[in-house]
């Protein structure tokens, strides 16, 4: 009949799975409206993304992905979860055991598809695209079970289509962002990702069915604890996620005040509580601590860390709304605990937020915008509170732990926006006839939103042509940053690699562009010990620079000096895997030198120096059993020694490594 097929076509137009052939779902998902958002998500991301897939590894990416030899062989992988970190803690290749998940995804990525870096920030991309998904679903889903008085009056219903244009428009910044688009082109960034996509399945999930009092409650239960846990397995600041859900619900009221469903909700807490407690007890007799595990050092008093929060928070809001001056570190100062400007700054924009956030949760069900922002902040704090309260971390700021916050503050910015825009706009006359043009307001709107995205998205690209070139990366965190530690110390390690030969960009140098590279380094070196003597890094890498006789040509060949540096060193970092290596090559290059002057009969002073290097290499096995280069040095001696069958296995050992 007409009146059927009437309704089938809006059906259609609506994209209702009601009555559909599972043949059918796709196109019909495809013409839905949630098909085109997933979509036109998918080309946002691929616009963003799409000249970063080909750049270089960098940073963590070199030493935890590429590099890592705990992620050649699943057995390998098995057996690096099992041992403390704390007795290699020097040992920079080493998978971070507390997210064995993030690490199990790369070894998928080396074993299935090789070492090129696409394929893993592709695999980030599609994370994002889920994470947007995942995110704007839930946030629709807040507004829907807030069950306040007066819920179908005018003024409420325009604040659902406000919160819900809102929502669309703030995923779309969050999903656009170049600070987040940072975050998914850094490779080892992806548990982040992955520890968002889980968290966020959970929530969904939670409020999904918060208001049925029966839903296989077994089921439902094991399905969200399997995802709290594949959580918590890719990053360990998941553990903040069961709190979210329960100040949304406070927030929200949601679940109803049936005895059966508060009964549920209190197994649920329970459940959630008693994992936490489970991975943290885990955490700390494995690790040895509940923070920065793997930060032997530099981990900064808590007072000086809480301070600093608020300030950083600020800057966090300002990358979010105007992305310039993005960086993958940030070389934040801490703030001192005492009477002066930068503490009662903090001390005053924590109490600002405080003030305004109970205001607003008191105020929630008065009016929308009071709920939208006790929603929207609890969101961006409780997800920022982990990496920024009371467990301090080496980096006081980093750009990828605002990730999955930004969106509360995009949704919350959205709104407030829409607010002032329907206030500050008059009303059509009643007598307007109908037109099928959008508004002015509405079309203002959508420019806006069309401009916003497109200038992140040439941000986010303009910042991609920054990371094709790792040198490029560190001279500019350097021009924000002068006194930048860490970008001075890995600026001086890849122009000596680069002067070296030996790979950055895969390019050789001319020899004037070799020395000039390898003086540059040293100055930065020697820089850095000037301002702090007990700077083992520098220590090790300027000693690793003098100690190479291919460097006499640059007047930079100084083995006394460099033997100097690398045992200082080892007498404040005993444990460092690097210096004991380049120590052991020291003396065995000395050795060759005396074998070169002595001939086929070896020396006193050339038997000294080689056993004096086996020593050393034999300490860098300790430290790093897995360490190639160690096993064949030390092989390579005991050969000129004549201990050949010691040799020998020690020859197998590193083929078997290699």
């Amino acid at each position: 009949s007409r009146a059927s097929k009437s309704r089938k076509v809006q059906q259609d137009e609506q994209g209702l799975e009601e009555g559909v052939g599972r043949s059918a779902l796709p196109y019909r998902f495809l013409r839905s409206r949630r098909g085109w958002w997933a979509v036109g998500a998918a080309g946002i991301c691929w616009l963003a993304t799409e000249n970063s897939w080909r750049n270089p590894f960098i940073l963590d990416d070199l030493s935890r992905v590429r590099n890592n030899p705990q992620l050649t062989s699943v057995s390998a992988f098995a057996r690096s979860l099992l041992p403390s970190p704390r007795e290699h803690p020097y040992q920079s290749r080493r998978n971070d055991p507390s997210r064995p998940l993030t690490s199990l995804s790369f070894l998928a990525n080396l074993s299935l598809l090789g070492s090129a870096p696409w394929h893993f920030r592709l695999i980030n991309v599609a994370l994002h695209w889920c994470n947007f998904l995942l995110v704007r679903k839930l946030f629709h889903r807040l507004w829907k079970r807030d069950n306040g008085e007066g819920a179908t009056d005018t003024r409420r219903e325009d604040e659902r289509r406000r919160w819900a244009i809102a929502v669309d428009f703030g995923c779309l910044l969050f999903l656009s962002s170049p600070l987040n688009i940072g975050t998914v082109t850094y490779i080892y960034a992806r548990s982040e990702l992955l520890s968002s996509f889980f968290g966020l399945c959970m929530l969904n999930l939670l409020f999904s069915h918060a208001s049925r009092s029966r839903l296989s409650d077994l089921l439902l239960l094991l399905l969200l604890l399997v995802l709290y846990i594949f959580s918590l397995a890719s990053k360990q600041t998941a553990l903040v996620y069961p709190l979210v859900w329960t100040v949304l619900k406070a927030t929200l009221r949601v679940g109803g005040r049936e005895a059966a469903m508060k009964k549920k909700h209190v197994v649920l807490t329970a459940s959630f509580a008693f994992i936490s407690c489970l991975y943290l007890a885990a955490r700390k007799q494995l690790l040895g601590a509940l923070g920065d595990a793997e930060a032997s050092r530099g981990v900064h008093p808590l007072a000086r860390y809480l301070l600093s929060q608020p300030l950083v928070l600020l800057r966090y809001v300002f990358l979010l709304l105007l992305p310039v001056g993005l960086a993958i570190d940030h070389e934040v100062p801490p703030v001192l605990p005492s009477l002066n400007p930068h503490a009662c700054a903090s001390i005053c924009i924590a109490s600002s937020l405080g003030a305004i956030f109970l205001a607003c949760f008191k105020h929630r069900h008065e009016c929308g915008i009071a709920m939208a922002s006790s929603v929207c902040l609890s969101w961006f704090l409780l997800l920022l509170a982990p990496s920024s309260s009371f467990v301090s971390t080496v980096d006081l700021m980093v750009e990828r732990r605002v990730y999955l916050a930004s969106a509360g503050l995009y949704v919350l910015l959205l709104f407030l926006l829409l607010f002032l825009s329907s206030k500050l706009s008059s009303p059509l006359p009643a007598s307007s006839p109908p037109a099928i043009a959008l508004p002015p307001s509405q079309l203002g709107q959508l420019a806006g939103m069309a401009a916003t995205l497109t200038i992140n998205v040439l941000v986010a690209r303009r910042q991609n042509e920054i990371y094709k070139d790792p040198e490029q990366v560190w001279r500019s965190i350097l021009v924000s940053y002068p006194d930048s530690v860490r970008a001075k110390h890995n600026l001086a390690t890849h122009l000596l690699k680069e002067g070296a030969g030996g790979g950055g960009g895969g390019r050789k140098r001319r020899e004037e562009e070799e020395a000039a590279a390898k003086k540059e380094a040293s100055q930065l070196l020697a820089a850095l010990l000037e301002r702090n003597e007990e700077d083992d890094f520098a220590l090790n890498n300027l000693g690793c620079l003098l100690s190479d006789p291919d460097n006499l040509k640059f007047d930079l060949y100084r083995p006394d000096e460099a033997k100097s540096l690398l045992l200082r060193a080892l007498s404040l970092q005993p444990q460092h895997v690097s210096a004991h290596y380049n120590l052991a090559l020291l003396y065995h290059r000395q050795a060759q030198t005396l074998q070169r002057r002595g001939g086929e009969e070896i020396g006193q002073e050339e038997e000294e120096a080689l056993v004096a290097a086996e020593e050393e290499y034999e300490r860098t096995r300790r430290l790093d059993p897995e360490h190639v280069l160690a096993s064949n040095n030390l092989a390579l001696s005991l050969m000129r020694r004549g201990r050949l069958s010691h040799a020998s296995s020690l020859l197998a050992h590193a083929l078997s490594l290699a």
